[in-house]
């Protein structure tokens, strides 16, 4: 996520809907001003809401740019987010969803749904976002392979690197496809869009 956060354009007014001052990607993300929603008070929002709630009235200002990052995940409902989204950018505004495929079960407080690139083009487009562009990411088989073993926190990073080390002989050595990779087994995917 942090790699496709370093060459986003985020330029402009920012709203960051599940994010937060204390957010691990928020010293990367370079705007002009920085607004976000959470229900979580400890990643200090802009504006604290509750889980199911329809609506974000507190929010009236219009913004330029929307992100929802590993947000969607834990929202059974899209329609109340994505309405919102709409509503609070400006014409011709864009939202940034980073959203994960492959990635394991972690409640916070839910978790319901893995989508493919079909499903989140048709949520963006019935919520009326258009010109959706949505891409896979995946580092390798290693790297996917890894997410999945169970092992004790201090080999999380060694195992990691190793993992990431072993993707990229495969892409440069190997001449291993990344991108068809990808596409057939996708971490996750960023997808950006419009509003109409």
């Amino acid at each position: 996520m942090h790699e496709v956060i370093r060459w986003m354009d985020l330029k402009g007014d920012l709203l960051d809907i599940g994010g937060g001052e204390a957010a691990s990607y928020k010293k990367m993300i370079n705007c002009s001003t920085y607004f976000s929603i959470n229900i979580d008070p400890a990643l200090m929002p802009s504006y604290v809401v509750k889980e199911d709630s329809a609506n974000y009235q507190e929010v009236t200002q219009s913004f330029d740019k929307c992100i929802v990052f590993n947000v969607l995940k834990h929202v059974y409902d899209w329609k109340v987010i994505l309405q919102e989204a709409v509503r609070l950018l400006k014409n011709g505004g864009s939202i940034h969803v980073i959203i994960p495929f492959i990635y394991p079960i972690h409640e916070c407080p839910s978790d319901y749904i893995r989508p493919t690139s079909s499903f989140i083009e048709r949520k963006l487009c019935e919520a009326g976002f258009d010109d959706i562009d949505i891409k896979p990411y995946n580092i390798g088989p290693c790297s996917t392979c890894n997410m999945f073993l169970r092992k004790p926190r201090l080999l999380v990073l060694p195992l990691s690197c190793i993992s990431i080390m072993l993707d990229l002989c495969l892409k440069y050595i190997l001449k291993f496809d990344t991108v068809k990779y990808a596409e057939w087994i996708p971490i996750f995917y960023y997808a950006k869009a419009c509003r109409r």
